[in-house]
């Protein structure tokens, strides 16, 4: 399931959903997401274990959410967001976001189970997080600067 291809979801005027390739390689990139977007946009259409979505405000293309690391056998799936550009930041997008693609997990997969994992000097992930539920799991395991929130699926 790389790229997501169904409905997509929406809030208002936010939408997550399939992604336009084309738009995505000519937007210009902050730099400190550049990486991870050429990243996920070159592995999820190999993998079975990412699910890519864009991310829409207002008609206009603004990140990238996925989940990856998916373990269908386990139910558990990792989480990853980033906003193409600063000046998208802080205003509430990556929430609503979230939010849309909880909704996906809860009505169309087995997924038992999210996790993101962010560093210790990234508040605004980790208040993002929290206001979707997600519950402080403590250090990740490969240690500090990381830390793990986890959302169980009701």
């Amino acid at each position: 399931m790389p790229y997501y291809a169904g409905e997509p979801y929406t809030d208002g005027d936010f939408t997550i959903g399939p992604p336009n390739l084309p738009e995505i390689l000519r937007l210009p990139l902050a730099d400190d997401v550049r990486a991870d977007v050429d990243l996920y946009l070159r592995a999820a259409p190999a993998s079975a274990a990412i699910e890519y979505f864009a991310i829409a405000w207002g008609g206009r293309l603004v990140g990238q959410i996925l989940l990856h690391d998916i373990s269908w056998a386990t139910g558990e799936s990792l989480v990853g967001y980033h906003l193409f550009s600063r000046r998208d930041r802080g205003q509430g997008i990556g929430t609503r976001a979230l939010r849309l693609l909880q909704r996906h997990v809860v009505e169309r997969t087995p997924l038992r189970h999210l996790t993101i994992i962010t560093t210790d000097d990234n508040l605004p992930s980790q208040r993002l997080a929290r206001a979707c539920g997600f519950l402080d799991a403590g250090p990740a395991r490969e240690g500090p600067p990381l830390l793990v929130f986890r959302w169980e699926v009701r």
